[in-house]
């Protein structure tokens, strides 16, 4: 009885049952066994009795929600650190108030990252335009020989790809965003795309004599975007030729357990402090080890959000100076 009428609509239930059934004991007892005098007053009276407890339990619970909704009405994005009181955690209005508040704080939690997001994104794109800038404006402000312009506009290049590859990296973020409740349903080759991939991160070995190693278990499909998910793959294959050692090795193996197909890619390079690898899937992070290796720090953040977007998962292991291994989980298509 006590859990019952913690609730509003418990006590509205006892309210309306236990005046049925007083006004039922009245009729029976009072009126037609015991026919007490004044028995249409005492009845009247009765009904007025019930009446007002149940105008003071409604009035408590519409007081409850006007000063709800008039709260609400306050919060907007310049306050989202606001939150509403909690008065009765136990009966719906006290449940609605928390589940109000913990949608707040994933709105402030989101809004956060995205401000912070912006900032990033903003601070990437200033420096190379700032160089750019600068550059320009040196060579142009006096009659200069040809070669110097050459050298001018070969250092812009560089600034455009810097730009164009953090643009790329944004759009890549922006879509796992909006696809992030969407059901992918288009059945791929998974194998057949990382064979793909293969002659791409061969090339890429060759630059630091990096031996690269594929063995892929055939015609293991499943549903996905391969554009996407072969971008994700290859993010975390270009980290481990970047922190790899020169001669070092790097091994993409796939296999299939049960409904899920098992993707581990491993290199032998400097590894990853345990302090860092909380934090290496965080948008523009870029760990201790990372020294002068060019990036923008996206590359594993789009990596994590695209797995995650395929219904798969992605865990790392690391020890410093021997490598590190990513492993990605990701369900069989059906």
């Amino acid at each position: 009885m006590k859990n019952l009428t913690k609730s509003l609509k418990g006590k509205l239930i006892v309210w309306y049952t236990g005046s049925i059934l007083l006004i039922a004991v009245y009729f029976w007892f009072g009126v037609h066994i015991l026919s007490i005098p004044y028995g249409s007053e005492i009845f009247i009276a009765l009904l007025i009795l019930l009446s007002f407890v149940g105008f003071l339990l409604i009035k408590k619970i519409t007081e409850s929600l006007s000063a709800l909704t008039k709260k609400v009405r306050t919060i907007s994005s310049t306050n989202l650190n606001e939150r509403l009181t909690v008065e009765d955690p136990d009966n719906e209005i006290g449940q609605l108030a928390l589940s109000f508040n913990e949608l707040l704080n994933r709105l402030e939690d989101s809004f956060s990252r995205e401000r912070q997001f912006i900032g990033d994104v903003a601070h990437e794109l200033k420096t190379p335009l700032a160089n750019m800038k600068t550059g320009i404006e040196v060579v142009l402000s006096k009659p200069r020989a040809s070669n110097e312009y050459r050298e001018r506009l070969a250092e812009c290049l560089i600034d455009i790809n810097d730009l164009s590859t953090t643009l790329t990296e944004v759009l890549d973020l922006a879509w796992t965003e909006a696809h992030v409740n969407q059901k992918l349903t288009k059945k791929v080759n998974f194998s057949k795309s990382l064979l793909e991939l293969s002659e791409i991160a061969i090339n890429l070995g060759m630059t630091k004599n990096i031996e690269v190693n594929f063995k892929i278990t055939p015609n293991i499909w499943i549903y996905g975007e391969r554009q996407k998910l072969s971008r994700a793959i290859l993010n975390i294959i270009d980290n481990g030729i970047k922190y790899n050692k020169t001669g070092g090795n790097l091994s993409v193996i796939l296999t299939k357990k049960e409904e899920t197909c098992i993707l581990q890619i491993s290199d032998s390079g400097v590894g990853i402090p345990r302090a860092d690898i909380k934090s290496i899937f965080g948008r523009f992070y870029r760990g201790k080890n990372t020294g002068k290796t060019s990036g923008s720090g996206l590359g594993l953040a789009i990596a994590k959000s695209i797995i995650l977007l395929h219904g798969g998962q992605i865990a790392v292991k690391s020890t410093l100076n021997r490598g590190t291994t990513f492993t990605i989980s990701l369900p069989n298509a059906l």
